[in-house]
């Protein structure tokens, strides 16, 4: 695979097509490029949703037994195995310690962001007081408009893209 480092995604599928000897829009292709993918073993990770639990499939043309292609990981990704343990080790502290558990226990919420500051660093190649971790999308822009948007009788619409993200829209609530 790191003879694909660097290319544009396209010329690499184009390359691994030739490599094969098969059609750039083979099944052949996906099969090579999931067997060297370095991160695939992370899939096991993550709950992955059966096709027979989503809304509207067509079980007369899917196996509904099979884990689905999920595709929405910018509005709700994949959820981590991990995160009921974690949530349940918060809650036990909120029980444990109430108010407290802002600046109680192993991962005291008021400093919750501290604690991935230089993994968030690493990953982007940065310096740890060159990251800053906020708030997602949504919310940020929800925060700006707080900030600046004062209506009065001559101003009091705002305009956004037709195709925002869902949540953007809230701001008309």
């Amino acid at each position: 695979m790191e003879h694909f480092l660097g290319l544009h995604p396209r010329e690499a599928v184009v390359q691994a097509a030739a490599l094969l000897g098969c059609d750039s829009i083979s099944a052949e292709v996906a099969e090579y490029f999931d067997k060297h993918d370095k991160l695939s073993h992370l899939r096991e990770n993550f709950l992955v949703p059966k096709v027979s639990d989503l809304p509207h499939s067509d079980l007369s043309v899917v196996d509904g037994s099979k884990d689905c292609i999920y595709l929405s990981g910018n509005s709700l990704g994949l959820q981590p195995k991990m995160v009921k343990k974690y949530l349940e080790e918060e809650l036990d502290n909120w029980a444990r310690f109430g108010v407290h558990g802002h600046t109680e226990g192993s991962r005291p919420w008021a400093w919750a962001e501290n604690t991935i500051e230089e993994l968030m660093a690493n990953l982007v190649g940065a310096k740890t007081e060159e990251v800053a971790l906020m708030n997602g999308l949504t919310v940020n822009l929800h925060l700006l408009l707080l900030s600046f948007y004062k209506p009065n009788t001559m101003r009091h619409k705002i305009l956004m893209e037709d195709k925002a993200f869902p949540s953007d829209h809230g701001e008309d609530t």
